[in-house]
């Protein structure tokens, strides 16, 4: 009931995973989120506290748990 999302199912909250034409834009939107974090309180930025490169990563495997979709 309290934690974190599904992020292995079709709905997406906070990042417009679904409306994304293309998996570039799919992979953008997540990149948003976890560098820019939700002005919502439940979650904070990455920005600054991963490397580029590790929040690539990181895209690309939030990415795969939905499905590559």
């Amino acid at each position: 009931m309290i934690g974190s999302a599904n992020l292995t199912d079709s709905i997406w909250l906070w990042a417009n995973v679904p409306a994304a034409a293309t998996v570039a834009d799919k992979e953008a939107a997540i990149k948003a989120v976890i560098t820019g974090g939700l002005n919502k309180g439940v979650m904070p930025t990455w920005q600054g506290r991963l490397t580029p490169d590790q929040i690539k990563i990181l895209t690309v495997y939030v990415h795969d748990l939905g499905g590559g979709q």
